[in-house]
């Protein structure tokens, strides 16, 4: 069972993701080749879609897994930079939507998980109306089209329709959040030691501009690597841990080694939600072993031992290898958030929020809707003294999704969530993975927002595509 996710797959995926990220260095240097390969790329999903949807698919999953905001390869029109994200989305819908008028790929609609999207699309597209007629268009659009995301449902249970294709997508997820691994890992060795042959004001910049994440000092040598799109990382350390615990893979050292670096990338991250949703994912996984699979509690007590184990040797390797020997490089993230100006920023939005929630709690009051709030980012305080700023993004998730949807939104999304975590405890094998993974992201979310974000709502449209597959035939 599940014998082929290290196997040519995994290679493959591997050496595509970093011949993909080379080639985004170079074009983030020379326009025209960013050009060249945007629409190169472009061009060959869409060639793709109507050869074999599955391999535009695989295209498309990997740049979810590994590109954060989507900017690895993009093009300037009309002042705004088009991400390579939406030139997948737009080739690999059209090229579904084609089919689909042919009649083919529409397993989609005829899923059990049919009924509750079509519920939470009745209020996005109530969102939507009340924006375009309240807000402006530039802050309604760039609010409202990562929800777009959701329009790909339908190609995702058109092509997670069997047990080698599903098996694929998850050897894609373990290749690319171990890359992302290695890549968070040298980054972090690159600019603690300032390995000046790499040109790192070039890579700090190309890891900026291409949307992958942050690099921030904290202290001594030790610098913060947060990517986005680590929340993939995360959801693969709960998969791979879920396939050792139950014995279901002859991949165990493979396995082993994905979960350690895995692991390892999200301590580095110094990442809070991360944290709190690898504690609350942990803590369902060990309730379930137990109510599920009849784990004694002695047996669930030592793998916890274990893995606080590991967690304490993967602090002191990366003290290690970054020659920081200051214990407050991490254990400073543990202290009072209104120490920092990005927690204590994120504290301040929280009374204008809910008074403009108050405005219309129900429905909402529709995407491009703007708050005003007291920061005490330093970007923010160079431009307003004072501090004042105005958004339409939010860092509290479910907050930001009851302000725009209102909360029968926030409830219908949330029962499409609890709908797909309930047909994954059809199957144990993958159930574990997915409900622990999925449950981390549902608390990473009250800090971070992900689930009103592509990255979050392409790993709700993906479990959900599996737990459908797994309710209807229950053999993975």
């Amino acid at each position: 069972m599940l014998n082929n996710l290290f196997t040519k797959n995994f290679k493959l995926t591997f050496i595509l993701i970093l011949v993909a990220e080379v080639l985004s260095f170079i074009a983030h240097q020379t326009e025209l080749i960013n050009q060249v390969l945007f629409i190169l790329i472009g061009l060959g999903v869409l060639a793709l879609s109507f050869y074999r949807l599955e391999y535009a698919f695989y295209i498309l999953l990997t740049e979810l897994f590994i590109g954060s905001k989507g900017y690895l390869f993009f093009i300037n029109l009309a002042d705004e930079r088009i991400s390579i994200r939406i030139a997948i989305f737009t080739a690999i819908f059209l090229g579904w939507f084609i089919q689909a008028a042919f009649k083919k790929h529409r397993q989609f609609f005829t899923s059990r998980h049919l009924p509750y999207y079509l519920a939470f699309s009745i209020f996005l597209i109530i969102g939507t109306t009340s924006g375009f007629l309240n807000s402006d268009f530039k802050n309604v659009f760039f609010d409202l089209n990562g929800w777009l995301y959701f329009l790909l449902a339908p190609i995702f249970y058109s092509v997670l329709k069997d047990k080698k294709v599903i098996e694929n997508s998850l050897s894609i997820l373990l290749s690319s959040a171990s890359y992302l691994s290695i890549k968070t890992l040298l980054l972090l060795l690159a600019f603690s030691h300032q390995w000046t042959f790499l040109n790192l004001e070039r890579v700090y910049k190309w890891v900026r501009d291409s949307g992958v994440g942050e690099i921030t000092l904290v202290s001594d040598s030790f610098y913060r690597i947060f990517f986005q799109a680590h929340v993939y990382v995360l959801t693969a350390f709960f998969l791979a841990l879920a396939f050792i615990v139950l014995k279901a893979s002859y991949h165990k050292v493979s396995l082993n080694l994905v979960v350690i670096l895995t692991s390892t990338t999200i301590l580095a991250s110094l990442s809070r939600s991360f944290w709190l949703g690898l504690g609350a994912g942990l803590l369902l996984m060990a309730i379930l072993l137990m109510a599920k699979f009849k784990f004694s509690l002695k047996k669930v007590l030592k793998l916890g031992f274990v893995i606080i184990v590991m967690f304490i040797l993967e602090a002191g390797f990366l003290y290690l290898i970054t020659g920081s020997f200051n214990q407050q490089a991490i254990t400073h993230r543990l202290g009072s958030p209104t120490e920092e100006a990005a927690a204590s920023s994120r504290l301040r939005q929280l009374g204008p929020l809910f008074s403009a929630i108050k405005d219309m709690p129900l429905l909402g009051s529709g995407f491009g809707r703007q708050v005003s709030y007291i920061s005490d980012d330093p970007r923010v305080r160079q431009q307003s003294p004072e501090g004042w700023y105005t958004t339409t993004a939010f860092e509290w998730g479910y907050l930001d999704i009851w302000l725009k949807v209102g909360l029968l939104g926030l409830l219908a999304y949330l029962c499409l969530i609890f709908i797909i975590l309930k047909d994954s405890l059809k199957d144990g094998l993958y159930g574990l993975g997915i409900i622990a993974a999925l449950t981390a992201v549902l608390i990473t979310n009250i800090f971070s927002p992900y689930l009103n974000h592509p990255l979050g709502i392409g790993l709700v449209i993906w479990f959900g595509s599996i737990s459908a597959y797994l309710y209807a035939f229950r053999t993975l």
